[in-house]
């Protein structure tokens, strides 16, 4: 229902059925859509929904159909012609006492802010080195060690996968064709594209998000454990440990701190090469030695990260 179609309706009504988005299944409920993302027919489609020059579903931190289904029904409720429904957060919380109601934290003001501006987190963030999921990262660098110590792909029989168990349904996850995130986050398939086609890693495009039947036979061989063992690690590190069976021997690899990783960052020559893999197919290399030029300059001076803000803003 819309909000003025749901007028003459009772307020007991509206807020039990405005808004409502029947799926192709017909329920007679809202369902509910508990997907992080969507998939779009390109990447020109998706650039154009972050945009806001196409309508459409981005990532469910923005919104979602149950979302959207709750903030129809609100504006029909409420006689409006349309609502948002997200959280901005309150400027004034840290001049409450929020923190000490619901947490107990006595808050030192001064103390929080006594070095604004002296330094920056990015030493302690992590930087992925290829486009999968965070917790399939160690598991990737693992077995291309193993790879690396001369053992074929072809003659691979079974690989596992142990990671702890807060992650290991995850990454169990399987590659779907057409589903692009599901190619991210499937260690199985990541691990499949490690050992047939490498440099589809980098591939963050995947509009198409082809699995083919090589790469999909060598995800079979993957299997996923959850191990407690790896508890120990977790969630300072996200860990994994790799069993690589073949030509009848066993081959074993632990990573604790993946590359990217504070303890492993990638150095200057990683950054660009991971920057040209990914950015190249989308804009070129010109274009991508333009952006890295910009981001590498607005580390330093507030002019140049203004400079990029604004070219950011316009679009690509």
């Amino acid at each position: 229902m819309s909000a003025s179609a749901t007028r003459r309706y009772r307020p007991e009504t509206r807020l039990v059925h405005a808004g409502q988005l029947r799926s192709n299944f017909g329920e007679t409920s809202e369902a509910l859509y508990l997907t992080q993302g969507f998939v779009y027919e390109s990447a020109a489609q998706c650039a154009a929904r972050f945009k806001g020059e196409e309508p459409g579903f981005l990532y469910s931190r923005f919104s979602n159909p149950t979302v959207a289904m709750f903030e129809g029904r609100m504006a029909a409720f409420e006689g409006a012609e349309a609502a948002r429904a997200d959280y901005r957060g309150d400027p004034e919380i840290l001049d409450k006492t929020w923190l000490t109601d619901s947490h107990g934290i006595a808050l030192d003001r001064d103390r929080l802010t006594e070095k604004l501006g002296v330094s920056d987190v990015y030493a302690a963030l992590s930087l992925k080195p290829f486009c999968s999921a965070k917790q399939g990262i160690a598991a990737i660098e693992a077995f291309r060690a193993i790879l690396d110590r001369g053992v074929r792909a072809e003659t691979i029989s079974k690989v596992r996968v142990r990671v702890p168990p807060a992650y290991a349904g995850m990454i169990a996850t399987r590659a779907e064709p057409g589903a692009r995130q599901s190619t991210m986050v499937s260690v199985a398939h990541q691990i499949a594209l490690t050992a047939l086609a490498a440099d589809r890693l980098y591939d963050v495009d995947r509009s198409s998000a082809k699995v083919d039947a090589d790469v999909a036979g060598f995800a079979a061989k993957v299997e996923i454990i959850a191990d407690v063992r790896l508890d120990a690690y977790y969630p300072q590190h996200w860990p994994a440990e790799v069993d690589v069976e073949a030509g009848g021997e066993v081959h074993q690899q632990r990573i604790v701190e993946a590359i990217g990783d504070p303890e492993h960052p990638l150095d200057h020559a990683g950054i660009v090469t991971k920057a040209h893999r990914v950015l190249d197919p989308l804009l070129g290399n010109d274009r991508a030695a333009e952006w890295l030029e910009m981001a590498w300059a607005a580390i330093d001076h507030a002019t140049a990260c203004r400079k990029l803000a604004a070219v950011f803003a316009k679009g690509f």
